[in-house]
């Protein structure tokens, strides 16, 4: 566990960083009606921008913020298919006025995630969009037990077993190919 420090900052408040943070972030709506984004640095200082939501900079700085949390959805996936699912689901949220998902019901992951609907697919018999709205409303942790079902297990190892590899899992195969030989050379010795 990190330890955490609390810095005076110019304007008089503290704020509480952890031990190698340099800076926390924060952005929300003020009474006016701006979209504020506001920087604070361990070194005291802070930069806020505000911004007029229906201004073109405005509305700019609204597209950014959906292209990278949409984007940042993505992040560790595997396949295309993976990072489609993971970014289908926050968008739903988000088009039903959902920015965070409550941390009760788990944060999702890229990672599989296709695999999930498709063996969900074969194994109930749904279709996909209907899948992907069963899924929006489970936890992670759901997901992560629906994936240990025998039914689903063993479609998810035919999904994967039926995929092509990927050029990095190609690379690895033939990293561990030339270290085999290396290892059978050197036993030889």
């Amino acid at each position: 566990m990190s330890d955490s420090r609390t810095v005076e900052m110019r304007d008089g408040r503290s704020v509480n960083f952890g031990e190698k943070q340099r800076m926390n972030k924060d952005y929300g709506v003020d009474g006016a009606g701006m979209v504020f984004c506001q920087i604070d640095f361990d070194n005291g200082e802070t930069i806020r921008v505000e911004v007029n939501p229906s201004t073109p900079i405005g509305q700019s700085a609204c597209g950014h913020g959906l292209s990278q949390k949409l984007g940042d959805t993505a992040a560790g996936a595997d396949t295309t298919n993976d990072a489609f699912e993971a970014v289908l689901e926050v968008a739903t949220r988000i088009s039903n006025n959902e920015w965070n998902k409550g941390r009760a019901e788990g944060g999702g992951s890229a990672k599989g995630a296709s695999e999930l609907v498709e063996a969900l697919v074969v194994v109930l018999g749904k279709d996909k969009d209907t899948v992907r709205n069963m899924l929006v409303q489970l936890k992670q942790a759901d997901k992560m037990a629906l994936r240990k079902t025998p039914a689903i297990a063993a479609e998810i190892e035919k999904i994967k077993a039926a995929r092509a590899p990927s050029k990095a899992e190609k690379d690895k195969a033939a990293v561990g190919a030339d270290l085999l030989a290396a290892l059978k050379t050197a036993a030889l010795v």
